[in-house]
């Protein structure tokens, strides 16, 4: 099973090329966190590259265009 860095523009080459039958994507979305008090000054963590008020989803629309650019438009359902 191929992984990392798949998306739509590549799923189908990926496929082609490594002979593999399935992708493991995330479809990574960002969108703001809930939380309501922000105080940007300490970093939460080792790491303060991640924004810690951003909240990191998986999309059904990148999914579905992963779908789309391996299976066509006929793959909607």
């Amino acid at each position: 099973m191929s992984g990392a860095g798949i998306t739509a523009r590549n799923a189908d080459r990926i496929l082609h090329l490594t002979g593999a039958r399935d992708l493991h994507f995330s479809a990574r979305a960002s969108q703001d966190g809930p939380a309501r008090h922000r105080n940007h000054r300490p970093a939460m963590g080792a790491s303060p590259r991640f924004d810690e008020y951003v909240r990191r989803t998986t999309s059904r629309a990148l999914i579905h265009e992963v779908i789309r650019a391996v299976r066509g438009p006929a793959a909607e359902t």
